[in-house]
C-alpha cells in the first residue's frame, strides 16, 4: 500500500486545483472518463469514440473548456454500456481513491472504516442524481445498498455502479484486512449474460435473484482502521472539501 500512501500527500495538492463544486465534480468525471478509456481494447475504442461524438464530447477538451455533470455522465455510460455491457464493472474495478479528487483524499485519511463509509455515502448524497448509498446494521452484519432518488428504467446500471464501487472502496480502505470469504454481493435480478465479469469483480462472492441488492459484511469491520488513515491529512482535506462542497460535506 505504499504507493497509495504516497498519493495521500496533501502538501503536493496545489490550491489552484480546488475550485467550485461544479468544477470538482467535472474533474472527477473527467478522471473517470480516462479510467474507462484505459480499460478498452482497440476495437472497443471505436464504440467509445462514437459515443463521444454522439454527445459532442472531446477528450482533449474535457476538464478544460468542457465541463461534465452527473446527468451527462449517466447518459454517456448508459449509451456506452449498450455496446460494452460490462464497462461499469471493468472501470470501477481499477478505480483509485485519488479518482475522487479532494474528497477521495479525505475518505482515505479517515481513522476507521465506519468514518470513511459515512464520508463516502455523503459524497453520493451531494453529487448523485439517481441514487445514494446507504449503510445499515442488522445483527452482526453491516449492509450497504443503493437508495433510489427517482424512478429508473436501468436499475442494473445503478446496482453495478453502487455495489462495484462499494466493493472496491472496501478493498482500498481495508487493504489486507479485507476478507472476501465473509462478504457477499447480492443482486435482486437474474444473472446477466456477462456473469463471469461479476464473478471477477466480486471475487466469486456474487449472488442473484435475491430479495434486495446489497453488500453484506461483518459489522465488526466498521471499527477497523483505514490503512491510509491520517488525522492530520484528514483535517487539511476536510477543510478544502468543506470549501468546495459546502459546510455539510464532512458531516455524516
Amino acid at each position: 500500500m505504499m504507493s497509495l500512501t504516497r498519493q495521500m500527500n496533501f502538501v503536493n495538492i496545489p490550491n489552484s486545483t480546488v475550485n467550485t463544486f461544479d468544477d470538482e465534480v467535472s474533474n472527477i468525471l473527467h478522471c473517470w472518463m480516462h479510467r474507462i478509456q484505459s480499460c478498452l481494447s482497440e476495437s472497443e475504442m471505436l464504440h467509445f469514440q462514437r459515443v463521444l461524438d454522439q454527445y459532442q464530447l472531446d477528450m482533449d477538451q474535457l476538464g478544460k473548456n468542457i465541463k461534465l455533470d452527473m446527468a451527462q455522465w449517466d447518459l454517456f455510460t448508459g449509451t456506452l454500456k449498450t455496446a460494452i455491457p460490462d464497462i461499469i464493472l471493468r472501470f470501477i474495478s481499477t478505480a483509485q481513491l485519488s479518482d475522487l479528487g479532494i474528497y477521495g483524499y479525505a475518505i482515505a485519511s479517515c481513522s476507521t472504516l465506519k468514518e470513511a463509509l459515512e464520508l463516502s455515502n455523503n459524497l453520493h448524497f451531494l453529487t448523485a442524481d439517481r441514487q445514494t448509498q446507504q449503510l445499515r446494521i442488522s445483527g452482526n452484519k453491516a449492509i450497504l445498498y443503493p437508495k433510489l432518488l427517482l424512478p429508473v428504467t436501468r436499475y442494473m446500471d445503478i446496482a453495478e455502479d453502487t455495489l462495484a464501487g462499494s466493493w472496491r472502496l472496501l478493498k482500498l480502505l481495508l487493504g489486507p484486512q479485507f476478507e472476501s470469504q465473509v462478504i457477499t454481493a447480492n443482486f435482486s435480478y437474474p444473472a446477466p449474460l456477462y456473469v463471469s465479469k461479476y464473478e471477477k469483480t466480486f471475487d466469486q462472492r456474487c449472488y442473484f435473484d435475491r430479495p434486495e441488492t446489497t453488500i453484506m459484511f461483518p459489522a465488526l469491520w466498521l471499527n477497523n482502521p483505514v490503512v491510509t488513515g491520517n488525522t492530520t491529512q484528514l483535517a487539511i482535506a476536510s477543510g478544502v472539501t468543506s470549501h468546495v462542497f459546502g459546510s455539510n460535506a464532512i458531516e455524516s
